[in-house]
Parts: structure tokens; C-alpha cells; sequence
């Protein structure tokens, strides 16, 4: 504000230093009373139910559960806004909008660490704002334990064998109980779990990575009262071990000069890692070049030459090691004995070791002899027997081949090897008997259910855990077995139970007694039981559990029952409520009820024509001594065996008193006078109403029905109407409004009572001007007392129409009508100059107010630059208002697009019904209000205009002046308006003056400088004289020296052209003199600048 003071003083308006001071004292002020005098006038919020008494919570409610709503109220009506400022981090959230307080999602309420809270609520109405306490009382409820130092996994290595701990399980119950732990799965599993949390390892265990690599255990902590499950996951790790080889130890024998392969390693690595052979042969002076091993097949060669010399050595041994990609190896010992003859054909290759899977199932030849006779016998033929002979292996006669057959059903826990004694003959003699042992390896199988039994009969409701059937599995390996169970339909899944027995793998499947067994419920269930290995499942073995039906008495959902019945119930009426039983026996439909002997029983029967009805047999009258408050009643059901409902239903009757009179107001209707600036919180008036009901249905409840009437105004609960927002006469006049008086009644009954309140006016608004900026041009060489614009205020206010204007500060060159709102000029005016104003207008009201300052803008054109003349053959009377905005427009539309025109005035034309427009033109594409001050404003030469026209130097316009919107105001001619204007340019325009001063300050220095010039001239005659008037002085005769009187000069008028000369006067007397003279000359220069 105080800048914007600062530009409209330096524009031209203000004059003085006065003024300056006085504009910024004014704006200084104006910021000051904005700052700091708003907030008294505005009424600070209040809390209606702050503080409250303590709200207790459990400390399990659910998070983001409402549990208080705080309420205020704001005398200016203003819009509130709830928050909790304390303290920091509280588990609660308050709703801004309604101030519902409710439980925050985390971290929520825990009584063991806090056990109250206070709540410190803050409401504001974006003025002010108040804060108040909410105490919050949090509840204990018991809680089940936490576990807090079970890890999520632990791994261990699949050759570990120690009995150690592995882990201190601890959990912590919130209310500080004793906790025990136990292992509740897998069972079998090789952990335990002792009873104060100790975590650990059986004795060996027998961890292998390649068949289970993960144990969960499920740990349980309990309190006595309240478990709580946590998951522990054992990973198993693989540990590289070394390779194992099948098929040695045995002594093989080879006919001389045998060369080629004699034998085959057989070796397999439990972690499938790729396998080497080597081999070193004893006695080591053994020809290095007589034995080769395949890397890569294990295939031991005897090259030839040099071929096997019994001579030289009959028995070698050959150490063969087979090493796995890890760098881990086995070594085995092969004997090979060397014959030199025999008398029968012989199988070298054997003996030999083979290796069978014992769930291999495909057929596959597993051994071919190699067979030597030197006898030269006839056509060998093969033989074996098998030990134990049960067909699982052939042989081909022919050929010697052995076969395992398909399908061959090994059974390791059975028999874990085979020896097959094989020979050869030639027909005239038959080798010795060789060995061929096969060797089965051992393979996890699934366990099987030995069970035969599938249908078990049990009675419903049986009270304690029954057991049904004991299931009995086994497993090949003999590894712990463990048992699941699953119940047809889904929901009988807590109805039953299995848990394996500790000695034996066997398991007892139960009846749960929670919830029990009920025919009427469900009278079949299907059991599905599976045996586990750790590894492998069994097949499931199905059972069928059919239910029995038991006679049940009839029994009450709810044995106690609480009703209030009015007293003016009549004889025979039915109570409300049915008291009928259900008998869970599907054949008992029919059940009788008998009513119990208590104190006023004999106000009640019971009717079992359809179902169970209590009907009054005695009326009650709460008025009457006697009558009863309060009735007590059994009621027994019996059904059709004689069962009856234990225990019986027990009614509580409340009689009570009915609300039967509604609210009367007297009167119905009021209406009152209200002045539109009435204070909020000011009292209104009382509406009354009475009620002849006692108690709390005597008690009344007022509230305001109907909008907007709610939002202007509240009652209280004594009946008293206040004003809750301002109301403004100008936007209602009179408002009717509806009051409710409800008593406490459920349904509550209410009377309603109308209200009309007639606004009065006050003058509470202020004028305001119809535009922000007023925007004016004028001809500076217009004269004193010329109408440059008017400004024009409204006021909102009834009976306000005495505006007055005035302008801001002080203004030479115009002046403004305080009645009309007119601006005059007051001076002449500057040429091309913009002028600045502000001004205000005050309405006649009392106190009367002041509207904001309007910002006016007036610029100066010359008449020869900028107006044109256009001569129109329409009569005067038309310019009026609307005929001057018509012309203007068609002038923008149909011809100056790019200008906006106005008309300075409009005169009389030569000839009789014709006028003459005085037009002047800006450049600019806006509308006719300028939105800055600061915006330029460029007036278009004549010269352009009559240019745009196409006029000529007759003035004839163009035909766009003849038609269009021209029809009805045609343009005959367009001309200048001041061919010849004089203008002063050294005085009326900005650049003569500066020339003017920049002259004038070039004159002073001139000046000055020969004055100087003049002073210093002066100085120097004046010796010259001076020593002329000397010389014609008479002599004088002084002590010691004699003058002479010298002869009068003869041109005395010419004395300034003496020249000094040293018998007047020294030199050095004359030069003091004039240094002296001359040193005076700046000073005089100083003074005269």
C-alpha cells in the first residue's frame, strides 16, 4: 500500500513533502487496524461435553473403533475444526469435520504399557482456536503369550549327530503368568521341546539332505489359560560325501594271454557328482604298461602284448580309487588270478557284485559272462541257481545273460541281497560254481494302513472324548510314523481328533465332546486317514462314522429372558415374546409348558395353542398400590417321553408407564423483530411447551426443524432462541422457521411451533464503486470546469441512496462533484501526460461507511494528433446513451478491428438533422477497462485513421460507413478536427522543458565564467592606476632621502597605459598586493555560483 502511496505521489499528483507524509501515515494506519483490530470482533469456539468424565477402553478393542464424539459450538456460526495436539504419538485419531475420536491402526492400545491417557483436544474456527483434556481409562484383558526368541529358520548340516540345545525358546505373557512350552508337530520328528523351552536334538538323528531337507516345528507357549502357536523351520544342508563302490572285495579269475577289458568298477555318488578312476597295482614292480583304467567308465584293460603270464606272476592286486568332482574318493581291492590251463571251461568275470534299487521295476539284462575253454570242448550251455529262489532272475542258456524280470517286487526290509551261482558246460565238462551277488539298495517307501475296517456307529452328544477305532500303519524303512485326519463335510473337522499313540505307530481316532455329535445336525461323517513318514504318504484309508439318535430334552437357546411391557395392557393380550423350547429330537413336535409358582404369577398364563404365548390374566396400574413394578416367571417345556428343559426359562417382566401425552405449546406462532447486525449468541425469544407426562417422558427437548432457520438460529433446551449467525437484510428480509418440542418417548411424541422473525436493516455494508479501475482521456487544451468522467457506487443497504465522493489527497488539476460523482477538470493540463487519482464514497447511514478506494486514470491527448471529425446525417437526439454505444461498436465490428474508439462529443451539424461526432482512437485489442494501472495506452494519429478509411482529401469516407450497422447512422464525411494548433513545444511538452533547463544551466555556467573573467581584469588596472597616481604626488623629504617633484604627465586619459615602474613602487610590494586580490577571486566565484 505504502508503494502504491509512493507512484501516485511521483505521477504528478502530489506536490509537496506534506503530502507524501500524509499519504503514508494513512496507508500505515489502514495496515495496522487490518492486522490487529480483526480478531476482536470475532467470538472464540467453546466445548459442550469437554472435559468428560473418563472413558474406559479394553485394550482389545478393535482398531479404528469410534468411541466418543466431542462437540463445540462457535458463536459467529463460523465452520469448526477438531485436533489432537497431545500427546505425541497417542494411539487415537480424531475426524476434523464431526470430532469422532476412535482407536488409530498402530500401534493400538496395550494396558501394560499405558494404562491411561489424557488426550489433549484442540477445536478452531480458523480465528482462534481452544483445547481441553479427554481422559482415556485403558482396561487390562487377559492376553495370550508372545514369543520373542524363536527364530524364523536354523540349519544344520545332514551329518550332524551331537545331543545338544539348539535354541532357549522364550515367550512373555503380558500379564506376567507362568509359561510352559511344548512340541506340538511333526511328531516323530528327532527334537524335543522341554516344558521350560529348551529346543534340541535327539540321539541320532539321521539327518539326510537327499531325502527330507526341512523340518517345521510348531511350538506352543501357554499360561494356563490362553496358547499361542509359532512356526521353527530346521533346514537340513547337504554335506558332500564320498562315493560308494558296489562290486568289489571279490578275487576274479583270468585264463592266461587275456587281453582287453576284464572288469568294471561300480560305484555311485549319493550327490550325483561326476566320478574318476584310478588304480595302483601291488606287488608295484608289476609292468606299468600291463593294466589301464577308463577314466571314465571304470573299466579295467590288460593290454597285449604283454597279456598275462602265469609264469611271471599268478595273482595281482589291483587297488582301484574312485574320486567324485568334490575331491572326496573310495579305494577297493581287486584280486586277479592268472590259470595257465584248465580242464574245463571257466567264466573269468566272475565272481562279480551287482547293485539293484529295490524299486526298480523294468526288466534288464545285468550281467554277460566272459567265458575261456581250453578244452576245445563242444557248444557251452549256462546254469543258476538263485538263493533265495523266488524268480526274480533269469538266465539265457545260450549266451549265459542274466535278467532281472519286470516288475520283480524287491523288498529291502525283506531281503537286501541275492547270490546267484551260475556254471558253464561244454558238454564234457562243466565248470566250477562262480558267485554273482546282487546287492538291493534300500528306497524310502510310503507307509500303508493295515486297517480293515471302514463303518463305526457312535451315539450323538457322547460326553467324554470316545475312542472309535485305533488306526495301525506301517512303514518299510520303520521310520516314525505320524497321522493326519480329514472330515466329510468340512465343518465335522473339529468334531474328531487322532493322536498317535507313544509306544506304537499307532493312532486312536476320537470324538471331540466340543462341539459333539448331533443326529439331528448331521447323522454321517466320512474320516480320511493318512499315515506319514516324514517324506512319504500313505494311501488314505476312508472311514464311515454314522451317528446314532439319542432322546434329548427340550432346551432354551437363552434360559434368561428380560421384556418391558406396558401397563395398559388388557386382559388377554400376548406378551411380545415367545417362550416356546426346541427339542433336538426331529419326532418331537408337540412339547407342553408349565408355568412356575413365583410371586404375581397369577397376572400371566400360558397358551400352547401355538407354540408357547404368555398372555395377561390381570391388568396392571402403576398408579394403583400393589400393582407390580417387576414380575418373575419360570416356565418349564416338556416333551413327549416326559424330558423336561433343564434348567427352565426365566422371564424378567418390567411394567412400565407409557408416554401417552404429547408436548402442547401455547402459543403456537410468534413473531419478533430482529436487527440484521444483532450479536451472535444475542437472545431472541422463548417458546414454551408443557407435557402431563411424569418421569422422563415429562422432560421436553426443543430443536430447530426446518433450514435455513437451523443455521441462523439454536434453542435451548429451556426454550430459549438465540441468534447463531448473523443475517443480512438485504439477502432476507423475514424468515419462518419451525421449533420442535420432543419429550423423551421411544417413539418420541412432539408438538411444533412457528417463528417468524422480521429483519430490520442497519447499515452494515459499505458502498462499493461498479468498476476496480476508472480509466479516462481527456484534451489538455480542454477548458477549466470540462466533464471528463463520472464514477458511479451503489449501496446495498436499504435507504441508502445519499452516496457522496470525494478524492483521496490533493489534486490541482481536478476536481470531483461529492453529489454526482462527476470529475472536472480544475487547471489546464499537461500535454500527453497521465494523470492518477484515488477516491471514496461514504453512504448517509449512521455510522456512515466508507467504501475502498477507487484508482482513476486520466490521460491527455492533443486535438491534432488524435480527434477526428465524422459527420453523420443523424439527428443529435440519437447520440444518446445507447446511440453512442451503437456507433462505437459498428465503428469497432465493421471498420477499426484493431482499435477502440470514443467519442469526446457530439455538436449539431452544418445542415439541419445531421450531427458531427468527435472521434478519438486507441490502440488496443482490450476491452474498454483497463486491469492495470500500469498498462499502456497509445492514441492512433488522424493520419492513420483517415489512412484506415480509405479516405481521400474530399473526406469521403468508404462505403463500410454506408452499410452494415452504418445504415441507420450513415458517415458522410471524416476530417481533422485542429488543422492548426499551436502548441508551445519549448513550454506544453516534457522535452522543450528539459531543453529549456538544460540551457539555461548552459547560459549560467557562461555567465558565471565572465564574470570571473571581468573581476580578474578589473584587479589588474586597478595597480596600474595606482602607481599613477603616485607618480603625480608632490615630493616629500623624509630623513635622509630626497624626492623630486616630477612634471605632470601630459596625456592624462590615457593612465591606463602606464606601466609600473620601480620608482613609484617596489615590485615585491606590488606582487602582495596582488596576490592578495586575487586570492579573493574563488571565494567571490563560490558566492556567486
Amino acid at each position: 500500500m505504502l508503494l502504491l502511496s509512493m507512484w501516485t505521489i511521483n505521477s504528478g499528483n502530489m506536490k509537496n513533502e506534506q503530502n507524501i507524509l500524509r499519504y503514508s501515515m494513512i496507508w500505515l494506519m489502514a495496515v495496522v487496524c487490518l492486522l490487529y483490530t480483526q480478531p476482536c470482533f470475532a467470538g472464540a469456539p467453546v466445548f459442550t461435553n469437554l472435559p468428560a468424565v473418563s472413558i474406559p477402553l479394553r485394550e482389545d478393542i478393535r482398531v479404528q473403533t469410534s468411541f466418543y464424539e466431542v462437540t463445540a459450538s462457535d458463536p459467529d456460526g463460523d465452520r469448526l475444526q477438531y485436533n489432537i495436539v497431545g500427546p505425541q504419538g497417542a494411539p487415537f485419531v480424531i475426524d476434523p469435520i464431526s470430532g469422532i475420536v476412535s482407536v488409530r491402526a498402530n500401534p493400538g492400545l496395550d494396558f501394560e504399557s499405558l494404562k491411561q491417557y489424557q488426550l489433549q483436544i484442540s477445536v478452531n474456527d480458523s480465528i482462534q482456536s481452544i483445547t481441553s483434556t479427554l481422559d482415556v481409562h485403558i482396561e487390562d484383558v487377559d492376553e495370550a503369550p508372545v514369543f520373542v526368541t524363536l527364530p524364523a529358520s536354523f540349519s544344520l548340516p545332514e551329518d550332524y549327530n551331537k545331543v545338544v540345545a539348539l535354541w532357549n525358546v522364550t515367550a512373555t505373557d503380558p500379564e506376567h503368568e507362568y509359561v510352559t512350552y511344548t512340541l506340538v508337530s511333526p511328531l516323530g520328528a528327532p527334537f524335543d521341546v522341554s516344558p521350560r523351552g529348551i529346543l534340541s536334538i535327539r540321539a541320532d538323528p539321521n539327518f539326510n539332505f537327499e531325502t527330507r531337507r526341512q523340518f517345521t516345528l510348531t511350538i506352543a507357549a501357554t499360561d494356563g489359560t490362553l496358547s499361542t502357536l509359532s512356526t521353527f523351520t530346521v533346514n537340513i544342508t547337504d554335506v558332500n560325501e564320498p562315493p560308494q563302490i558296489l562290486n568289489m572285495g571279490d578275487e576274479i579269475t583270468v585264463p592266461k594271454d587275456t587281453a582287453g577289458s576284464i572288469f568294471k568298477v561300480n560305484a555311485i555318488d549319493e550327490d550325483n557328482d561326476k566320478l574318476t578312476y584310478s588304480f595302483v597295482t601291488y606287488p608295484n614292480t608289476t609292468d606299468a604298461n600291463l593294466f589301464s583304467i577308463n577314466r571314465n567308465t571304470g573299466e579295467l584293460i590288460v593290454h597285449n602284448p604283454p597279456g598275462l603270464n602265469p609264469n611271471e606272476e599268478n595273482l595281482y592286486e589291483v587297488h582301484i580309487t574312485v574320486t567324485d568332482s568334490a575331491g572326496h574318493n573310495t579305494t577297493g581291492i581287486l584280486y586277479v588270478k592268472v590259470v595257465s590251463y584248465m580242464g574245463f571251461p571257466e567264466i573269468w568275470n566272475l565272481p562279480n557284485k551287482k547293485v539293484l534299487f529295490e524299486n526298480r521295476t523294468e526288466s534288464a539284462m545285468i550281467f554277460a559272462p566272459r567265458t575261456i575253454d581250453l578244452t576245445q570242448g563242444g557248444k557251452l550251455s549256462y546254469h543258476m541257481k538263485a538263493y533265495p529262489p523266488d524268480g526274480k532272475f533269469t538266465i539265457d542258456p545260450n549266451t549265459g545273460y542274466v535278467w532281472v524280470r519286470e516288475n520283480p517286487g524287491f523288498d529291502y526290509e525283506k531281503n537286501y541281497k541275492y547270490d546267484l551261482e551260475i556254471t558253464v558246460s561244454n558238454g564234457v565238462a562243466s565248470s566250477t560254481p562262480h558267485q554273482l551277488h546282487v546287492r538291493i539298495v534300500d528306497m524310502n517307501e510310503k507307509p500303508y494302513i493295515t486297517d480293515v475296517q471302514t463303518v463305526f456307529t457312535v451315539q450323538e452328544n457322547t460326553p467324554t472324548p470316545e475312542v472309535i477305532h485305533k488306526v495301525s500303519a506301517k512303514d518299510p524303512e520303520r521310520q516314525t510314523i505320524t497321522f493326519n485326519l480329514k472330515v466329510e463335510p468340512p465343518e465335522g473337522q473339529d468334531k474328531f481328533a487322532i493322536n498317535p499313540l507313544k509306544s506304537i505307530p499307532d493312532g486312536e481316532v476320537s470324538v471331540s465332546p466340543v462341539p459333539g455329535l448331533d443326529y439331528e445336525d448331521l447323522d454321517q461323517y466320512t474320516l480320511t486317514v493318512t499315515a506319514y513318514d516324514g517324506v512319504l504318504t500313505s494311501n488314505p484309508y476312508r472311514m464311515t462314522v454314522d451317528v446314532t439318535n439319542v432322546n434329548e430334552p427340550p432346551v432354551y437357546s437363552s434360559t434368561y429372558r428380560r421384556i418391558n411391557i406396558p401397563e395398559e395392557m388388557l386382559v388377554g393380550d400376548a406378551l411380545p415374546l415367545s417362550c416356546a423350547a426346541l427339542d433336538p429330537d426331529i419326532w418331537d413336535k408337540v412339547l407342553l409348558y408349565q408355568l412356575g409358582r413365583t410371586t404375581h404369577s397369577q397376572y400371566f398364563s400360558v397358551d400352547t395353542t401355538n407354540g408357547c404365548q404368555l398372555k395377561i390374566t390381570k391388568t396392571f396400574d402403576s398408579e394403583t398400590t400393589g400393582s407390580p413394578k417387576t414380575v418373575l416367571l419360570e416356565v418349564t417345556a416338556i416333551d413327549s417321553r416326559g424330558l423336561i428343559s433343564k434348567p427352565p426359562l426365566h422371564l424378567d417382566i418390567n411394567i412400565h408407564n407409557i408416554n401417552d401425552n404429547s408436548p402442547e405449546f401455547s402459543p403456537t406462532n410468534y413473531e419478533v423483530n430482529l436487527v440484521e447486525d444483532t450479536a451472535v449468541g444475542s437472545y431472541l425469544v422463548r417458546v414454551t411447551a408443557h407435557d402431563k407426562d411424569v418421569g422422563d417422558y415429562g422432560k421436553l427437548t426443543y430443536r430447530i426443524s426446518t433450514s435455513p432457520g437451523a443455521y441462523y438460529f439454536r434453542v435451548s433446551t429451556s426454550g430459549d432462541v438465540s441468534v447463531r449467525a448473523k443475517l443480512d437484510r438485504e439477502t432476507i428480509q423475514k424468515l419462518t422457521f419451525k421449533v420442535v418440542a420432543s419429550d423423551q418417548g421411544s417413539p418420541a411424541r412432539s408438538d411444533t411451533a412457528t417463528v417468524t422473525v422480521y429483519v430490520q436493516d442497519s447499515n452494515d455494508h459499505r458502498p462499493t464503486f461498479l468498476k476496480k479501475i476508472y480509466d479516462f482521456e481527456a484534451r489538455y487544451d480542454t477548458q477549466v470546469g470540462t466533464s471528463v468522467g463520472r464514477l458511479m457506487a451503489t449501496d446495498s443497504d436499504e435507504g441508502n441512496t445519499r452516496l457522496r465522493y470525494k478524492l483521496l489527497g490533493i489534486s490541482d488539476e481536478f476536481e470531483l462533484n461529492p453529489n454526482s460523482g462527476e470529475i472536472r477538470t480544475a487547471s489546464s493540463l499537461a500535454v500527453k501526460t497521465r494523470y492518477l487519482l484515488q477516491a471514496v464514497v461514504e453512504d448517509n447511514g449512521s455510522p456512515a461507511q466508507t467504501s475502498k478506494a477507487v484508482h482513476i486514470r486520466v490521460d491527455t491527448y492533443t486535438c491534432k494528433e488524435s480527434l477526428v471529425v465524422m459527420k453523420v446525417n443523424q439527428a443529435m437526439s440519437f447520440f444518446d446513451d445507447v446511440g453512442k454505444s451503437r456507433f462505437v461498436r459498428a465503428l469497432k465490428d465493421e471498420v477499426f478491428s484493431g482499435f477502440v474508439a470514443k467519442i469526446e462529443r457530439v455538436r449539431v451539424g452544418e445542415k439541419a438533422g445531421t450531427s458531427e461526432v468527435l472521434v478519438y482512437f486507441l490502440r488496443s485489442n482490450r476491452t474498454e477497462d483497463l486491469t492495470s494501472l500500469s498498462e499502456d495506452k497509445f492514441f492512433v494519429p488522424v493520419t492513420e485513421i483517415l489512412h484506415s478509411t480509405n479516405t481521400g482529401q474530399d473526406g469521403q469516407p468508404n462505403l463500410r460507413f454506408m452499410t452494415g450497422s452504418f445504415v441507420s447512422f450513415p458517415v458522410t464525411d471524416i476530417a481533422h478536427e485542429c488543422e492548426i494548433e499551436k502548441v508551445n513545444w519549448w513550454l506544453d511538452t516534457d522535452g522543450g522543458r528539459v531543453t529549456l533547463g538544460i540551457l539555461a544551466t548552459i547560459g549560467g555556467v557562461l555567465a558565471l565564467a565572465a564574470l570571473s573573467y571581468l573581476a580578474m581584469l578589473a584587479v589588474s588596472r586597478c595597480n596600474i592606476f595606482e602607481n599613477w597616481r603616485q607618480s603625480r604626488v608632490s615630493p616629500r623629504t623624509t630623513t635622509g632621502i630626497k624626492h623630486t617633484k616630477l612634471p605632470p604627465y601630459k596625456d592624462d586619459q590615457n593612465w591606463w597605459k602606464l606601466k609600473p615602474k620601480a620608482a613609484f613602487e617596489s615590485s615585491s610590494a606590488l606582487e602582495e598586493k596582488n596576490t592578495k586580490v586575487l586570492q579573493s577571486v574563488p571565494f567571490l566565484l563560490v558566492v556567486l555560483t
